[in-house]
């Protein structure tokens, strides 16, 4: 597949992708034509029929981004995303094939360190705290893995977002960008540094309200959960201050907060 080499795969699983799908074909195809409306047709499948059928999409994605007129490097940042999954997975193929439909369908770009989602506010979110009604466009925020949280690069990001969503979706009238992040959790600031990335990141939003669910944030600082905190390792300067955070009793969680579209215009 003529995309496979822009997907930021480890070579061995880049020729055991390309090997895979040789045989395959067929049947890559037909789960290809399927999955961007319903993702959930990979359920079954192994991992890497999962990257086959994802690699192979991404060609109708492409088509879709020169229809809009989209740049291919903002193409090509975007689709890298698949690589990073796959580094999650051990390399094995993808597991997450849920999160790379919205790459498939072209609901989401990376524009610079940050991920962009065009999005509406779930019911699950309102609440008196957040600027937000049910069911209102949105701009998601994500932040993919891979390299550091520099506040400088981030507001780069931002800044970019409103010409972009302007020119190829201007039927999306959104007035927040939106982000639910473990690294907007207010709590955070009890064991990270004030002038730290991630504390600087957090304060370029509005904070709505915390979400008391450590999953995400155990799965970014560790790795997987472990049914002891003192097994958890000691390897960066932010497991070490999380670790000792924990021990102490207390638990991490999830931030929910938004970001008036005009602030980095």
């Amino acid at each position: 597949m003529e995309l496979t080499a822009q997907l930021g795969l480890e070579e061995k699983l880049e020729r055991e992708l390309n090997a895979f799908s040789e045989g395959q074909k067929e049947r890559i195809g037909a789960l290809a034509e399927r999955f961007a409306g319903e993702p959930e047709c990979l359920a079954g499948e192994s991992d890497m029929m999962r990257l086959a059928v994802v690699a192979r999409s991404l060609e109708k994605t492409r088509r879709i981004y020169e229809r809009l007129g989209i740049g291919r490097e903002i193409f090509l940042d975007t689709i890298k995303d698949v690589g990073i999954w796959c580094g999650n997975n051990q390399n094995r193929g993808l597991e997450n094939y849920q999160w790379l439909s919205l790459h498939v369908r072209g609901e989401l770009f990376r524009l610079g360190r940050l991920q962009f989602q065009l999005d509406r506010c779930g019911e699950e979110f309102v609440r008196p705290e957040l600027p937000l009604k049910a069911g209102e466009p949105v701009i998601a925020i994500h932040i993919p893995q891979g390299e550091k949280l520099i506040c400088e690069d981030c507001i780069s990001s931002i800044r970019r977002a409103p010409d972009f969503f302007g020119k190829y979706f201007p039927e999306h009238t959104y007035r927040y960008f939106f982000c639910e992040s473990w690294l907007l959790y207010g709590k955070n600031a009890a064991f990270m540094e004030p002038e730290s990335n991630i504390e600087r990141f957090r304060g370029l939003f509005d904070p709505a309200f915390d979400i008391e669910d450590d999953d995400q944030a155990i799965e970014r600082i560790f790795g997987e959960r472990r049914a002891d905190v003192r097994d958890y390792p000691e390897e960066t300067s932010l497991q070490r201050s999380a670790k000792r955070y924990m021990l102490a009793g207390n638990k991490m969680g999830m931030g929910v907060a938004t970001i008036p579209r005009e602030r980095f215009v």
